[in-house]
């Protein structure tokens, strides 16, 4: 028999977008990341990305101290995030039936709540000035003011502003920067990017931890590397504000979130559908896929709106319209929506009206992505 340990950070686009400001939420993505990648060096490791890691074990001891260390180094680098474990017994030569065994355990104890949560404030401490949550402990200095925040904003506020040494391109301070960069100004747009129906995807393709440990790096390798080269295209590519900076072009796009099957980038609005294109044509390079049985397929939402709209409600909007774009099946597909600061105006599929649905703005939502971007 062997024993597959797994580990799965819990709640975490909450945890990276509270406080909503860009430096905590780059801090915050960070920190989850080092985390995964710190876990992804301990023996035994199949794969560590996307917020997982899964392990291999024959014995119960090894697996239960890789879930007690996984418990430690999120405690330790984040302050404030949680993370769910669990331990599956299989047979050697059913690799698919453990690894299936482990990720319904880790998902009926996150469906139980089984992951600990922070106390809280106390009435009688101050509050975090960014979170809100927990007790106020150090003053951080943001622009021209001091901040009295919590030990988990403070980690997230430093670790948002290490950059990257000789990076290519100057660093947008935060939304209304990128927003400044738009054509027309003050716009952005949010990209929620998700493979579709990856389970199924991993269930039909996976018969052994070396497939498991082979298609989980390449699909996590190809969303980020397909992110960041199709980043760099669009801020190659700019616009008229780009001008202003002599020395390096201004960089168009904020990874806020990416690993695994999904990621969420910001983009100067004039941009999001070049991004788009790009990022298609990075993801279907045949490179990525050869040594996989297939190249899947991923479903973006769009959400284009005013760069002071609370990031939470961008969230919302592209979740919605991921889910929307992946009715469409068997081909990368988008939906997109227009939002306003009352979220009155909701784009919904033209075919809702049959339905007997109220519609603002019915479109053709979800579009095909060859015949959104050409």
């Amino acid at each position: 028999m062997k024993y597959l340990a797994m580990a799965d950070a819990d709640r975490v686009q909450e945890y990276v977008f509270s406080p909503p400001d860009l430096r905590y939420v780059r801090g915050a993505s960070r920190l989850q990341r080092d985390a995964i990648y710190e876990l992804g060096l301990e023996a035994g490791v199949v794969y560590a990305n996307g917020g997982v890691a899964l392990a291999e074990f024959e014995d119960r001891g090894p697996a239960e101290r890789f879930c007690k260390r996984a418990k430690e180094l999120f405690r330790t680098k984040t302050v404030s995030a949680t993370v769910t474990t669990a331990i599956a017994e299989y047979p050697e030569a059913d690799f698919p039936g453990g690894w299936k065994r482990v990720r319904d355990q880790i998902e009926s104890a996150k469906r139980q709540g089984n992951s600990v949560r922070s106390a809280g404030s106390h009435w009688l401490m101050k509050s975090c000035e960014r979170c809100g949550e927990h007790p106020a402990q150090v003053a951080v200095a943001e622009h021209e003011h001091q901040r009295d925040v919590c030990a988990a904003c403070e980690r997230k506020h430093r670790r948002g502003g290490q950059s990257p040494p000789a990076a290519q391109f100057a660093a947008v301070r935060d939304f209304e920067e990128l927003g400044g960069l738009s054509t027309p100004r003050n716009y952005v747009g949010l990209l929620y990017i998700d493979l579709d129906r990856i389970g199924r995807y991993l269930d039909d393709h996976v018969h052994s931890r070396s497939d498991c440990q082979r298609i989980s790096d390449a699909v996590d390798s190809a969303v980020r590397t397909s992110i960041k080269r199709a980043g760099e295209r669009i801020s190659l590519r700019g616009g008229p504000q780009q001008l202003k900076d002599k020395k390096r072009p201004k960089q168009m796009y904020i990874e806020l979130l990416a690993g695994g099957d999904d990621a969420i980038v910001m983009v100067a609005a004039h941009l999001a559908i070049p991004f788009l294109r790009f990022f298609r044509e990075e993801f279907d390079e045949p490179e990525n896929w050869r040594e996989l049985p297939a190249r899947p397929v991923f479903s973006p939402g769009l959400v284009l709106g005013h760069c002071h709209l609370p990031i939470r409600e961008y969230m919302e909007a592209a979740k919605r319209m991921y889910r929307l774009a992946k009715k469409r099946t068997g081909t990368h597909s988008v939906a997109f929506q227009l939002v306003t600061s009352s979220m009155a105006d909701a784009v919904r599929p033209a075919g809702d009206a049959a339905k007997g649905q109220t519609i603002e703005k019915p479109t053709a939502n979800p579009y095909v992505l060859d015949d959104l971007v050409l």
